[in-house]
């Protein structure tokens, strides 16, 4: 989980040669990622027994749709201690605000108020953005926010046994907005109805829906989803790595066809203008119309 390519992109300059360790933050991040590590591998064990015991058929999984629609209940569930959802809404806030990207667009907001005549240096964006990050551990703050937004959310997993596999980035976590079609960047990720995408392996998804928008997906909270995904739902989660991520996209296949062809329409990529206006709500980039799971 080493997604910033840059050596020591966290090291704080103002704390060199202090009693404090200017590479704190590098050193919390490890902790977590461990810990979100431990929590996936457990997730990943039950959703074996979870797909043998509700195999898919060509059109999904049968029993689990029939089941939800019915409103039977208990639906079969991952077992996700509170405890669990927390760190994991506290590790995915952080993936999302933690990025190169994100620094940038903290600095070119910052510039846009006026706080800095001169502008912001680079090592300024640096301690801004770690100041950001912290305030997650004082209970306060947007990353804080977001994480509850996430953890109040309904987490659903689905499945891929498509020939094309998930994609990751330098920028992990992935927002889309409620009609499926938009990648959200910037303004606009506590709308309601926008949810997070994170792909855990190249073979399984995690969705977390916003829960008052996604309110009669609720039984389905914690479960294996009916819906399995297929090649063009793949390539169609793909395209938000393509399109959002700042340096890297890693496949276990070599195969970035799909993400080339995404990245050289310029119909995808708005101007970053557009993300700096005053009350605009367009802080997305657009994506190829797709079914999605869930």
């Amino acid at each position: 989980m080493a997604l910033a390519a840059e050596t020591h992109f966290y090291k704080l300059p103002e704390f060199i040669g202090s009693e404090v360790d200017p590479l704190f933050l590098e050193k919390q991040f490890s902790e977590i990622e461990g810990e979100a590590c431990s929590i996936t591998a457990c997730w990943l064990r039950q959703l074996e027994r979870l797909s043998a015991d509700n195999p898919p058929t060509p059109d999904g999984r049968d029993g689990l749709s029939r089941a939800f629609k019915a409103g039977e209940n208990p639906l079969p569930k991952l077992e996700i201690p509170a405890v669990n959802r927390q760190i994991m809404s506290d590790f995915i806030a952080l993936q999302f605000f933690r990025t190169a990207d994100a620094r940038e667009l903290l600095k070119l907001f910052t510039e846009a108020s006026g706080r800095y005549q001169e502008g912001v240096s680079d090592d300024e964006a640096r301690s801004l953005q770690a100041r950001m990050l912290c305030q997650i551990g004082d209970g306060e703050g947007i990353v804080y926010e977001f994480a509850r937004r996430i953890e109040k959310g309904v987490w659903m997993i689905a499945e891929n046994r498509s020939e094309v596999p998930f994609h990751t980035s330098d920028t992990p976590v992935l927002l889309k907005t409620p009609d499926n079609r938009k990648w959200l960047k910037g303004p606009g990720i506590f709308e309601p109805g926008v949810y997070v995408v994170y792909a855990i392996t190249p073979n399984y998804v995690l969705y977390c829906k916003e829960r008052t928008w996604w309110q009669m997906l609720a039984p389905l909270d914690n479960c294996l989803s009916p819906v399995l995904i297929s090649e063009e739902m793949a390539q169609h989660e793909n395209s938000g790595h393509a399109g959002l991520s700042g340096r890297f996209v890693f496949s276990r296949a070599d195969d970035f066809d799909e993400a080339k062809a995404f990245i050289s329409d310029p119909e995808n990529f708005p101007s970053l203008e557009v993300l700096l206006t005053p009350g605009s709500s367009k802080g997305d980039k657009c994506e190829p119309s797709a079914e999605t799971a869930g």
